[in-house]
């Protein structure tokens, strides 16, 4: 029998009070379980959390990438947290916790890994173009100096001096038009 290596976070998901656990593993499966405390002893089937409904009632799940690392934080001051998934593909995903619809994934051509940084002193950025780039926290302190990303690289951003956290990696080609990645830091 293979092992799977599982990532979990408990909170209150569905805003009912109760502690729920969501639970993500190296194979890309994201499910739940509602309340959590009071089933344990009980036979649990997790609910999968991202699916599409079909016309007869069938689900299709769908699946963010692999070694998922799921964070549940309130970003958009709710009554109900979003979950921050971190991927090993050095993906990151925010799913609302409001409903939402499926959205296509956009054509990368920059990469930042791994993500989360789990336990990590440096973080390594691939881009097609050179760029320059530095990190500011989600309120845009800028917290590192400007560092030069040259293309087909892997470019390495020391974050040993970050707290744990949700950062963003500003980066711009001329110094007029900015584009921006997300990566989270779990110590």
């Amino acid at each position: 029998m293979e092992s799977v290596h599982s990532s979990i976070d408990i909170s209150d998901i569905d805003g009912d009070g109760s502690l729920d656990i969501i639970i993500a593993d190296e194979r890309g499966n994201f499910s739940w379980v509602s309340d959590f405390k009071n089933k344990i002893g009980t036979e649990i089937e997790p609910q999968d959390i991202l699916f599409e409904k079909t016309n007869d009632s069938a689900q299709i799940k769908f699946k963010l990438g692999t070694r998922l690392v799921p964070r549940v934080v309130n970003l958009f001051n709710e009554d109900k947290p979003a979950i921050v998934v971190g991927t090993g593909q050095g993906g990151m995903n925010i799913l609302r916790n409001s409903g939402a619809e499926v959205q296509p994934l956009p054509n990368l051509s920059t990469l930042i890994f791994p993500n989360p940084a789990v336990n990590q002193k440096r973080i390594f950025f691939r881009t097609d173009k050179r760029t320059f780039g530095y990190v500011v926290s989600l309120t845009g302190q800028r917290l590192t100096e400007t560092q030069v990303l040259e293309a087909g690289r892997d470019n390495i951003i020391n974050i040993s001096g970050l707290a744990e956290g949700l950062y963003i990696l500003v980066t711009t080609e001329d110094g007029d038009d900015f584009n921006s990645l997300r990566f989270m830091i779990d110590r």
